[in-house]
């Protein structure tokens, strides 16, 4: 057997669009004005990789 299957293949991770990276809104609070702040945390779905395992849909 080969290490192939343990490798993400080509398919986009769709909840990050293959940034890897998903928006954190936080609340952030600025000359005591409320205003969101978006940071990026890593994507859980496909680990930061932006790609995860599985088949091409047929187009």
């Amino acid at each position: 057997m080969s290490d192939k299957h343990d490798e993400p293949t080509g398919v986009w991770c769709h909840a990050c669009n293959g940034d890897g990276r998903i928006p954190d809104p936080k609340l952030a609070i600025t000359s005591g004005t409320p205003q969101t702040m978006v940071s990026s945390r890593e994507c859980r779905w496909c680990k930061g990789t932006g790609r995860r395992p599985g088949f091409h849909p047929p187009v």
